[in-house]
């Protein structure tokens, strides 16, 4: 059975040692270390990407300031995203849940993308905890203090 691309892509996270040293730091001293944080950002950017083409797609964000490929917020490389690939990516979201907002704050704070980009996430931080999509999963999912 073929792979999809975008769960290549969380697999590859998944299994990268960057990923698990950064997890393992978070979980064990709920702080987000920066060097792996932008190492991450940066050896899995495609994933990143398609986290926020996700987010851009469900909640109807703007897309005018944003680059080409963002702007294409239905398409991976070319192909179409599917219903699938939403659940790889918000599954993956909401199962880490909180490190995943606290690494979106991080990335905001010193600036780690375009600041087109950067709205995008504050917008995702932004959102009524009851807007998101949790419900449809089955990770218990509590709301950052």
């Amino acid at each position: 059975m073929k792979i999809s691309p975008v769960m290549r892509l969380k697999n590859n996270l998944l299994a990268d040692k960057d990923y698990i040293k950064f997890k393992e730091i978070y979980n064990r001293k709920k702080i987000v270390d920066k060097k792996l944080l932008i190492k991450l950002v940066d050896s899995h950017f495609d994933l990143y990407c398609i986290f926020l083409k996700m987010n851009i797609f469900i909640f109807g964000y703007n897309t005018d300031y944003l680059n080409r490929e963002l702007q294409d917020f239905l398409h991976y490389k070319g192909k179409k995203l599917r219903i699938d690939d939403l659940d790889i990516i918000f599954r993956l979201y909401y199962k880490n849940f909180s490190m995943y907002r606290h690494s979106i704050k991080k990335i905001i704070t010193y600036k780690l993308r375009p600041n087109e980009e950067l709205e995008i996430l504050k917008r995702i931080l932004n959102r009524p905890f009851k807007k998101e999509l949790s419900v449809f999963f089955e990770y218990k999912v509590t709301l950052n203090k």
